[in-house]
């Protein structure tokens, strides 16, 4: 009976404070209680959401950072691409050149040969070729690239073979100038290409090609070496020395061609 009688008191004051809750005079209570509750809310909705936009940032960040090292890559694979492209291009051109050449003066013998090593910096400038004796190379052969002469073969082994090049101080090469006809030594060094003991009278003119002379046995006639880019003349001097240039490139070529 006692415990009945407690159960219905206190569904009777729930019912009072309910009540009581609803009246003016409890409104600004409620109000309290409202924002003292609100208020942690709205500090742990804000933390969540500051949180939530972080870890986006981050997950952001991450994939660009990713994107950019595909990126890099596809550059680098781009590039790589496009100087091998760069390279047989320019290969095709001085192979289109070398048989020009070759379709011009088909009274020559041409062999190719490939470049197996470089040495053209210093005083002994050289390169080596990967033909030898067993392969007819023989010393003192004239050694072209795109039509142009640019040394003769030197030392000669079995399997290859030593051209030094005409800038190298101990070659010697006889040539003609293609305007005046006149001939000279055309010899290397540290000046570059010179031809030396040209008569002061003998008119000569920048741009001026000169060619192989076969005056001497050593060349076929008629190949192209350069250009005349420079006229050096000293007034207490009877004779006048030229400077020659030549297109080639050496570091650039991979193959030349061998005079037989």
């Amino acid at each position: 009976m006692r415990r009945k009688n407690t159960r219905l008191i206190i569904i009777v004051l729930v019912i009072l404070a309910i009540i009581l809750i609803q009246l003016p005079f409890f409104s600004t209570f409620r109000d309290k209680i409202r924002i003292v509750i609100s208020t942690p809310a709205r500090i742990i909705n804000s933390s969540f959401q500051s949180v939530k936009s972080n870890i986006k940032t981050i997950s952001n960040i991450d994939t660009i950072v990713k994107e950019n090292s595909e990126l890099r890559e596809q550059l680098l694979f781009t590039n790589a691409r496009i100087a091998e492209l760069q390279t047989v291009l320019q290969e095709n051109i001085r192979l289109r050149e070398d048989l020009k050449f070759s379709q011009s003066r088909p009274e020559i013998n041409l062999v190719p040969a490939k470049i197996v090593n470089f040495s053209p910096s210093g005083a002994y400038q050289a390169i080596t070729i990967g033909l030898g004796s067993e392969d007819g190379i023989k010393e003192g052969q004239a050694v072209i690239s795109q039509g142009f002469l640019i040394g003769k073969v030197k030392n000669v082994s079995v399997k290859t073979a030593e051209v030094w090049l005409l800038t190298n101080r101990n070659v010697i090469t006889p040539v003609r100038l293609t305007n005046s006809q006149t001939t000279g030594l055309l010899k290397g060094g540290i000046r570059g290409l010179v031809v030396d003991n040209i008569p002061v009278d003998t008119k000569v003119a920048k741009g001026e090609l000169v060619v192989t002379s076969s005056l001497e046995g050593l060349y076929p006639e008629g190949i192209a070496i350069g250009e005349v880019i420079d006229i050096i003349h000293r007034e207490e001097e009877i004779f006048i020395t030229l400077r020659i240039s030549t297109p080639i490139n050496i570091s650039s070529i991979t193959y030349v061609f061998i005079v037989k």
